[in-house]
């Protein structure tokens, strides 16, 4: 399967649960994390073949999001005031807000 037809496919899945510009997003994020792919790599390359292991780890990640797990306990990582946090079902995800006060 073509990288783009994968990144249709999980697109149009996540858009039936999460709205249109959230799913692109979320869409984005995991196929940079889990394919190694920007969105820049798959316009200019729509052709690239992907290989069994990574269309596995993005039907994984599709399953996950679609059970509405946070795209950061499935991508396993956030990012917090420029640094990379590991994460999990155990631990709290950083709210955006709690950055700003940090800034403050």
């Amino acid at each position: 399967m073509t990288a783009k037809d994968q990144y249709h496919h999980f697109s149009k899945h996540l858009a039936a649960v999460y709205e249109t510009g959230e799913a692109a997003e979320i869409t984005d994020r995991v196929f940079e994390s889990v394919a190694l792919l920007k969105k820049q790599q798959l316009i200019k390359n729509p052709l690239l073949q992907l290989n069994d292991e990574i269309i596995n780890r993005l039907n994984i990640a599709l399953s996950l999001l679609l059970q509405h797990m946070p795209v950061q306990y499935v991508l396993g990582a956030c990012w917090f005031y420029n640094l990379k946090l590991k994460v999990n079902a155990n631990v709290l995800i950083p709210r955006p807000e709690t950055e700003e006060l940090v800034e403050l």
